[in-house]
Parts: structure tokens; C-alpha cells; sequence
């Protein structure tokens, strides 16, 4: 009976862990960094073999008063690690996750990641062009404006371009270098395709060098690619 009662306490108390932390868990935003950290073979090793260090990926939140003055190592499964691994250093992450206190000093010193909500690529901001000289303008992280040249543009010299629409847009890791793609047109955007308006697309984005990417658009119902660009970066003069 006693061992009974010992287990019921013991697993109530398992439970009562995972419930505080689920919920503390929140949505934190930040910086990825990448270093390294001594391999735990690095005892049996010679000290100046390479692979006495191995990467680590690393958050550095982003608080109300800027960038904190720390950077968290991560709590978290295989395949969050690896597609956070992929991203690049300074690239905007928005994780569901909650610090924690790994050396019971009172002080939080890792962070817990549960999930990804999305993420933001350096090398993706900035102007893009399709070979129809289509414009594809990632503002930010999550603004995206699309222009096409006016009717007239191949009798200047000047390229003349009119605004079609602008999107929030939200990316989520995939595969390494490919990132699901979702897109909200904004209330003052007004292109219309056959009458009726189109607010939301899905679609995928691939990194295929550093100054082209891959956009594929979504049929939503059968999921089949209906919109095809091979994009590639306009150098911006400062």
C-alpha cells in the first residue's frame, strides 16, 4: 500500500513538472549564433585535433530594450536543432520555448525550445527580379512587396514599375536551404485574378546560391505548384 501511495506521489509530481512547464512555454524571438563548444571525446583526443570542438547553435533573444547581453545554448530535439543549425548567423528566429536553470544556481541559463513558429533570412531581404522582370521586394522579415514593369517600360531607358501587392509574409524551416512559405495580402493591397480577390498563398522558397532563389506557389487544395520563379538579387546602390 505504501509503495502505492510512494508511486502515485512520484508520478504526480512528473506531472506537475511537465504542466508548469507547458505552461511557461511562450513565444520568445531572437538572434541565431553559431560557436563552439569542447566535444565530449575531446579527453581522449589530441588537444589540437579539429574535432575537439563541435557547433553549437545559439539564441540571443530579443527583449524591449534591444538584443539581451547574453546568448542561450538549446534544450531541444534532433530535428529542431538541425533546422536551426541551418540557419545563418544573425538570421531572425521566433521559437515557443522557456528558459530553464540546468545548474540549479538560480540563474536561467539555457533555452528550451519546443517549437518553431517561424523565421527571418538576412540573405533573403532585399530586391529581387523574375526573367520577366517581375520585382520581388523583401522588405523585412515579414513584408513583402511585388511590382511589374509598366506597359511602356521596353521604350525607356528607365525601368517604370507599378505596385501589384503587398504581403505579410511568414517563412518556416524545412529541409536545409528550403523553407515553407505562407503569404497574407494586406487589406490595401488590390490585384484581383479573375475578379476575385486572392489573400492568401502557400508556397515554397529554396536557397539555391547566394544570389538566386527558387519561389514555388501552391495550388491550396491539391497542393500541385501553380506559380513558378526563378528569382535572382538586384544590386542596390548606395
Amino acid at each position: 500500500m505504501n509503495m502505492r501511495i510512494a508511486i502515485s506521489i512520484f508520478f504526480g509530481l512528473i506531472s506537475g513538472l511537465f504542466v508548469t512547464a507547458a505552461a511557461e512555454a511562450r513565444s520568445i524571438q531572437g538572434l541565431i549564433e553559431h560557436g563552439n563548444i569542447p566535444s565530449p571525446l575531446s579527453l581522449s583526443l589530441s588537444l589540437t585535433a579539429p574535432h575537439n570542438w563541435v557547433s553549437e547553435v545559439r539564441i540571443r533573444p530579443l527583449e524591449a530594450g534591444g538584443l539581451a547581453n547574453a546568448s542561450y545554448p538549446l534544450h531541444t530535439s534532433i530535428a529542431i536543432r538541425s533546422a536551426l543549425s541551418s540557419l545563418s548567423n544573425g538570421d531572425y528566429v521566433v521559437i515557443t520555448g522557456q528558459y530553464l536553470d540546468m545548474d540549479y544556481d538560480g540563474r536561467m541559463d539555457t533555452l528550451a525550445v519546443s517549437g518553431i513558429e517561424s523565421v527571418g533570412l538576412q540573405k533573403l531581404l532585399g530586391t529581387w527580379r523574375n526573367a520577366a522582370w517581375d520585382i520581388f521586394r523583401f522588405q523585412d522579415y515579414n513584408r513583402l512587396e511585388l511590382y511589374r514593369p509598366s506597359a511602356n517600360a521596353v521604350r525607356s531607358a528607365t525601368l517604370h514599375l507599378r505596385k501589384l501587392k503587398v504581403l505579410n509574409y511568414t517563412l518556416a524551416p524545412e529541409a536545409r536551404g528550403s523553407f515553407s512559405l505562407l503569404m497574407v495580402e494586406t487589406i490595401n493591397s488590390s490585384l484581383t485574378a479573375n475578379g476575385k480577390a486572392q489573400p492568401v498563398f502557400a508556397g515554397r522558397i529554396e536557397l539555391t546560391s547566394p544570389s538566386a532563389v527558387q519561389l514555388d506557389v501552391f495550388d491550396p487544395t491539391t497542393g500541385k505548384t501553380v506559380e513558378s520563379h526563378s528569382l535572382t538579387q538586384l544590386e542596390t546602390t548606395k
